[in-house]
């Protein structure tokens, strides 16, 4: 019997569809609602998969200066104070944060440590990658940041830009080249730093009792790099 039959039994005195015919509407008509929830619930994931896609790549960064990094920060939000950016972080969603610590005063790279201390504490914040990004293979800086929870920073040149391209493949899938504790096992311990005015530092030999300056050929042949360990005054300290 068909619909078309089916749709002769109109007046109450009429006699009601086989049993079997009802429960054939009954789940056929399930069967369409099953297809027609499945399809929304599967344009509500591509929604929230484009909405997170979305997110993870607007980046709020903080540099202390005004010049901006890199080419065109289309989808990157650009602070200048630690109070912008903690304010920014908390009003709005990232999928990223990053701190640049320029080779700047003593004073400012303080200030972005506790920064970044501050948004590992903060509910808002505390989940969002953060990544610092260094001029250098500071030891006690890199050792700072670290009790400060920052898992990932990256080293570059200051007379380099950082590209945008670079920062968003980072926000999309956080790679463990970057993280610290790596960065801090190339570093050799036995480095000491001593402040001589309010933006430089001397950096000596600890393994020689600080009687050897250590310059920028030193540091990247061996105490900045896992060849440290080939060095003779690490394996022979004074």
């Amino acid at each position: 019997m068909d619909l078309l039959h089916l749709a002769k039994f109109s007046d109450p005195g009429d006699h009601p569809p086989p049993r079997h015919i009802t429960q054939s509407i009954v789940f056929t008509a399930y069967y369409f609602i099953g297809i027609i929830r499945a399809s929304l619930q599967q344009v509500g994931i591509q929604h929230k998969q484009v909405e997170v896609r979305a997110m993870k790549s607007k980046i709020l960064l903080y540099r202390s200066t005004v010049s901006l990094p890199g080419d065109a920060l289309e989808e990157t939000t650009v602070v200048t104070s630690p109070v912008s950016c903690l304010h920014e972080a908390t009003e709005k969603k990232y999928g990223l944060i990053v701190i640049i610590f320029d080779p700047d005063f003593l004073k400012e790279r303080n200030a972005k440590v506790e920064l970044c201390a501050a948004l590992k504490r903060n509910r808002h914040t505390m989940q969002v990658p953060l990544l610092c990004v260094l001029p250098s293979k500071h030891r006690d800086l890199l050792e700072r940041l670290q009790v400060a929870k920052v898992k990932y920073v990256m080293i570059f040149d200051p007379k380099d830009s950082i590209q945008q391209s670079r920062l968003e493949a980072f926000a999309s899938n956080p790679s463990q080249e970057y993280e610290i504790t790596r960065t801090l096992s190339e570093v050799c311990p036995h480095i000491n730093y001593f402040p001589v005015s309010r933006d430089k530092e001397i950096l000596y030999c600890g393994a020689y009792r600080n009687r050897l300056v250590l310059g920028p050929y030193r540091l990247r042949q061996y105490c900045e790099t896992n060849n440290h360990i080939n060095c003779e005054y690490f394996r022979n300290p004074r």
